[in-house]
């Protein structure tokens, strides 16, 4: 393990997160200074989250990583499940796929366009590797949109799939109707699996909780562990074997 760089991949998710929500916060008023944070609890998160702030949020949080931005939009519905225990919110990942699939139609136009830019882009975000390009390039060596389907089990951000999706100049009705049937399959997953979790934990750690100092200090221990997250799939090389499985041809039997 690298260690500065996993303390930068710390760095670069806890401060810009932060930073971000609480920007978002102060200016829709949800907050009205930093001094509510004192009291902050898992209602405020459920309120906001339900709220159509909430959604807007959600929805650019998403189609900013389809684009550029590199914390997936995973990380909010996971933080959803877990730290608003007991309290279902199904509309959250749907929030999050449309904002995935405006993204992804952004980034697919670029690579469409430009191909050159969409190269520049991908190559100069953070925890994009060379082998995740290489290994989207090689699964879009066909020209099958249908080869999406592939997204959701391998390590390699959706960004770099509607980038390629893109250059590769494939089926962009059958592209966006994969991402969204793959990308809601792999977020309501997460969802039910994390609020298992978090309805395990809170009956474990519930006092915590409620207890605002230390409520922010396991947000802060889950944003440090999603970081380590972040750095370890990005460090692992997208495995092509995959491709034998053929996702593809089943799903396509499927429809």
């Amino acid at each position: 393990m690298n260690v500065p760089s996993l303390l930068l991949a710390i760095v670069l998710v806890v401060l810009p997160v932060t930073l971000l929500f609480l920007s978002f916060a102060l200016i829709t008023k949800k907050i009205k200074g930093l001094h509510q944070l004192a009291g902050i609890s898992p209602s405020f998160f459920n309120s906001f989250f339900k709220s159509r702030d909430g959604a807007v949020f959600v929805s650019v949080w998403a189609a900013a990583e389809a684009v550029y931005w590199y914390v997936f939009p995973d990380f909010l519905v996971i933080f959803a499940a877990v730290f608003i225990p007991r309290r279902i919110n199904f509309k959250l990942p749907l929030f999050v796929v449309l904002g995935t699939l405006v993204g992804g139609f952004i980034a697919y136009s670029v690579g469409h366009i430009s191909p050159v830019a969409a190269t520049n882009i991908l190559s100069s975000s953070p925890f994009i590797t060379s082998p995740m390009i290489e290994y989207t390039d090689k699964l879009y060596a066909s020209k099958d949109a249908w080869q999406t389907v592939n997204h959701p089990f391998t390590n390699v951000p959706f960004k770099v799939f509607a980038y390629t999706a893109g250059q590769k100049h494939l089926n962009l009705p059958i592209f966006l109707l994969i991402s969204l049937v793959v990308r809601l399959f792999r977020l309501l997953v997460f969802y039910a699996v994390f609020y298992s979790i978090g309805w395990f934990l809170f009956g474990l750690l519930g006092k915590l909780y409620h207890r605002p100092l230390t409520y922010l200090l396991l947000i802060f221990v889950y944003m440090a562990f999603f970081a380590y997250i972040l750095f370890e799939v990005s460090s692992l090389v997208p495995s092509s074997s995959l491709e034998a499985v053929s996702f593809a041809k089943f799903f396509k039997f499927l429809i």
